[in-house]
């Protein structure tokens, strides 16, 4: 796995996809590497809505950058994102917060644990 890594350019020979060129985030370093198949896991464009716990660089990036040399999309009005997030309300929170997945079963109740939380 590559962390911190962002897909700059798609790699075509013969018509087919061979690799990827990518930039490390934390270093700024260029790579290539190639492959029989490329699949871009992406993570799609969650970025779009508002109360989104998707990473930030969730923003379609990648995904244009194949289509522009040629790759197909399918479904592109499919994407994952979390609809039960508590918004920020301090400094102490950086980023959304996802509640349990239990929570959004039918007839559940979401309550503080003490008066005041």
């Amino acid at each position: 796995m590559f962390p911190r890594t962002e897909m700059l350019d798609l790699v075509v020979a013969g018509g087919r996809a061979v690799g990827i060129v990518t930039r490390d985030l934390v270093t700024g370093a260029i790579d290539v590497h190639t492959a029989d198949a490329v699949v871009l896991g992406t993570g799609g464009y969650g970025n779009v809505f508002y109360l989104s716990t998707n990473a930030k660089g969730c923003n379609t990036t990648a995904i244009w950058r194949a289509h522009k040399k040629g790759a197909l999309m399918a479904n592109p009005c499919y994407t994952q994102i979390h609809p039960t997030c508590i918004p920020v309300t301090g400094d102490y929170q950086s980023k959304l917060t996802l509640m349990s997945e239990s929570l959004r079963n039918d007839g559940r109740i979401w309550v503080p644990k003490e008066k005041g939380d």
